[in-house]
Formats: C-alpha cells, sequence, structure tokens
C-alpha cells in the first residue's frame, strides 16, 4: 500500500500500516518515530535526486572547466553524503534513547527483504521507473560496486 508521506503519521497511529521505510533522521522530523516499537538494523539508501547534465552540453564545455565541475560536485555529495550520515546516526540515538527497540535481520530475513525490494521496484511499472533507465542504474551501481571492492 503507498500512502504520501504527510499521511503516514496519522496511518500509523489509527493501525492503518504498522511498518513504514524511510531514514532515522525521516522519522524523527516526521515524528514516525513515536509510533513504533522497533526499528530493523538494515542498512538501506534512499534515492534523493540527482544532479544530471546533457552529455552533449558537458562535452562542449572546455575540458578544465569540465574537470572543475567534476571536481566541485564531488566535493559537495561527499559532504552532503558525511552530513546525511551524521544527521542519521544522531536521529536513530534518539529514537533509541525514547525506547524504540533495534531488531538485527538474520541472513536469511535481509535476503527476503532484498526480494521484496526487487519485486516492489519491477512492479512500479514505466510511469514510475521506466525500464530502459532501471537497468542502467542497476548496471551503474553493479559497476560502482565491483570497482569499490577492489578499493578495500
Amino acid at each position: 500500500m503507498a500512502i504520501n508521506a504527510p499521511d503516514v503519521l496519522i496511518a500509523l497511529q489509527t493501525n492503518l500500516v504498522q511498518v513504514v521505510y524511510n531514514s532515522p533522521y525521516y522519522a524523527l522530523v516526521t515524528q514516525w518515530n513515536t509510533q513504533v516499537k522497533y526499528i530493523t538494523d538494515l542498512p538501506i539508501a534512499y534515492i534523493g535526486g540527482a544532479l544530471v547534465m546533457d552529455k552533449k552540453v558537458f562535452a562542449r564545455m572546455p575540458a578544465p572547466l569540465q574537470e572543475k565541475m567534476k571536481m566541485v560536485c564531488g566535493k559537495h555529495m561527499q559532504r552532503l553524503t558525511e552530513r546525511t550520515r551524521k544527521d542519521n546516526a544522531d536521529a536513530l540515538d534518539i529514537i533509541l534513547k525514547r525506547g524504540v527497540k533495534k531488531i538485527v535481520p538474520s541472513a536469511r530475513e535481509i535476503e527476503a527483504f532484498k526480494d521484496l525490494g526487487t519485486r516492489a521496484m519491477t512492479d512500479l511499472g514505466p510511469n514510475y521507473f521506466p525500464q530502459e533507465i532501471l537497468s542502467k542504474v542497476k548496471a551503474a551501481l553493479a559497476e560502482y560496486r565491483v570497482l569499490n571492492q577492489s578499493k578495500k
């Protein structure tokens, strides 16, 4: 069941839903955390947005400007990532101090969760995620993971 974000708190309060999916920071600022008893200890990623530029436009930029743009964007994305992780860690501490219990899923439960996520993405349909774009994103993610595994 999909519920718009502004309606989730009421849905939790009236037991229309019993499970929500979001970051600790968002759960704290929306007060969703006041209506749950448990939080699953499962690192997940959230798609918040992207900086997109037409490849042709980027190609027309002078090489030094392309490099400068990559450097500046990379620097600020890194700062945003660090800040987001800190905010989520701080929010999680607050939520746990308020009595919400952390649940650690088994390996089998984690795989089931991943399978459910994959099915949900497939079920969204082309109006939400055109398959061509979704395939490109998955391929880029797989490539990124391979590259980062070799760096560890």
